[in-house]
């Protein structure tokens, strides 16, 4: 009996294996390791925060992930981020929203200085160690965005 995938797409070197109860693992020829998990996508590395817990880089798109990304996360990050570029408004580059959420007046002449209201439920905003990149995050899925 076979437990785990059969097929999956890895990067030069690797290779998959399965044990004699059927558990499919990761051979690295390169680092001569193996390891339960498959590799990470190209671009992608894993990270560890203050407080030791996992998080994943994703360097192709400058974003950061709470999620391992797997073949099907990274299929629906596209189609969202596909979904979101064809909603932008290519004279300002701001996203615009395809309905009315609570809290936010985009409307001209808001209140707020750059025209585009308070952020959503869920999402804050924060800033590189550096103080010199602003990006934000999602805390529902603690992705971040920048």
């Amino acid at each position: 009996m076979l437990v785990g995938p059969t097929s999956y797409e890895l990067p030069d070197g690797w290779e998959m294996r399965y044990d004699k109860h059927g558990r499919a693992y990761f051979v690295n020829h390169n680092s001569r390791k193996t390891q339960w998990d498959p590799p990470l996508p190209k671009g992608w590395e894993e990270r560890r925060d203050p407080h030791g817990r996992v998080y994943y880089v994703d360097h192709n798109s400058r974003s950061t992930t709470w999620q391992r990304p797997t073949r099907d996360y990274i299929r629906r990050l596209q189609n969202y981020k596909s979904q979101m570029a064809q909603q932008q408004d290519p004279n300002s580059q701001r996203i615009f929203m395809s309905r009315k959420l609570p809290g936010i007046d985009i409307s001209p002449g808001s209140s707020d200085p750059d025209g585009l209201g308070s952020l959503p439920d869920s999402w804050e905003m924060r800033q590189t160690p550096q103080g010199k990149d602003t990006y934000f995050i999602y805390s529902k899925t603690f992705t971040s965005e920048w």
